[in-house]
């Protein structure tokens, strides 16, 4: 697996050169997959213990996410297994 925080993409021509992230970083990537995981197999406690099922550095990462945002990754998904995260300012 490469180690890599994001990658980024540009193209354009003479007049216009575009760029898009396509991931700020893949260990959110494995992360997300991860609780994905848990939560369609297995019920989240409010004690934690599901965290064990993480890998080390997805938990590592998961701890140091904002509260808001660790407790809507945990929400419901919707029928496509996504879930949306809102980030107030």
């Amino acid at each position: 697996m490469l180690d890599l925080d994001g990658i980024v993409v540009i193209g354009g021509d003479d007049s216009n050169t575009n760029a898009c992230l396509l991931a700020e970083s893949f260990r959110y990537v494995q992360l997300m997959a991860e609780i994905n995981e848990i939560i369609a197999h297995d019920v989240i406690d409010q004690g934690g213990s599901w965290k064990k099922k993480l890998r080390s550095q997805s938990c590592e990462l998961f701890e140091i996410l904002p509260k808001a945002i660790r407790e809507q990754l945990l929400l419901e998904r919707d029928p496509h297994g996504n879930v949306l995260v809102q980030i107030d300012y």
